[in-house]
């Protein structure tokens, strides 16, 4: 498991007992006959959440169980009828299991991983993207992460990331968290002829064309991409930039060492030079 990913558990873990105490209201809800339309999709949402971030950070056996509650709640919503006690007791037992994920994801046992747990569960190690689709990166990690960084009222103040942390020629760059859009593993970009150095290229982010620069404004040399690398996607009101990152940028929960980019200063350095 990369750092990203372990940097993530603890966001995963309170999005997920988040979730769970959505789908065990809607659970009561059937018990007392009292279902809504609103309940039934704020659940189905959970579900939905709690698949793709299991499967970011890993946890298979947890994925599997979100995908097989969202099918289950796609199925009510689209059936329209009446629930009874023996659909509140399905629901209840799925819920159990994932709860069961939960705990071991807290408290491994006998120092084994929770990978193994799953694999012992008969769960395959397959590309979650196939079940998934789309970067789960992008489609999952920000979008989570940025809605515990704002609410205070879910998430506790130790398991709030402050700072993204990217990385360039050994050196190491920080973006406060409430500037990070996205971060993308960067297929290609398209070279920008007589640009200023520190502007990489255009990058088609679906459909949008960002800048990819280098966060190296003191340079007469132009940074060579290597396969692999990765942009930290920020923003400034409407504007966007792309900060390229030659391995895999990281999320912390503590402000850390490194150089700070100031991103509105940036953007207009950058507008200035081109």
């Amino acid at each position: 498991m990369t750092n990203l990913q372990e940097s993530l558990i603890p966001l995963f873990l309170t999005e997920a007992e988040s979730g769970l105490g959505q789908l065990r209201a809607l659970q009561a809800a059937i018990e007392q006959q009292q279902v809504t339309a609103d309940l039934l999709d704020d659940a189905r949402r959970a579900a939905h959440t709690i698949k793709g971030t299991a499967a970011l950070v890993k946890r298979q056996q947890a994925s599997e169980l979100g995908r097989t509650l969202e099918l289950l709640l796609e199925e009510w919503i689209a059936q329209g009828r009446l629930l009874s006690q023996a659909d509140a007791d399905q629901l209840e037992n799925h819920c159990r299991a994932l709860q069961n994920c939960l705990t071991v994801t807290t408290r491994p046992a006998d120092g084994v991983s929770t990978d193994a747990v799953a694999d012992r569960s008969g769960m395959t190690e397959r590309t979650s993207a196939e079940a998934l689709g789309g970067d789960l990166i992008r489609d999952f990690a920000l979008p989570f992460m940025m809605k515990l960084h704002q609410n205070a009222a879910v998430a506790d103040e130790l398991v709030r990331p402050a700072s993204c942390c990217f990385y360039l020629h050994q050196q190491t760059y920080v973006l406060p968290i409430d500037q990070v859009a996205e971060i993308v593993q960067a297929a290609s970009v398209t070279p920008l002829p007589f640009a200023p150095p520190a502007v990489l290229g255009l990058l088609n982010l679906r459909g949008e064309v960002v800048p990819v620069v280098s966060p190296r404004t003191q340079t007469d040399r132009r940074v060579m991409l290597m396969a692999g690398f990765f942009v930290v996607v920020a923003f400034h009101g409407a504007d966007r930039i792309a900060f390229v990152s030659d391995r895999i940028p990281q999320l912390s929960l503590v402000e850390e060492q490194g150089q700070v980019l100031d991103v509105a200063a940036f953007i207009e350095l950058q507008r200035a030079g081109m």
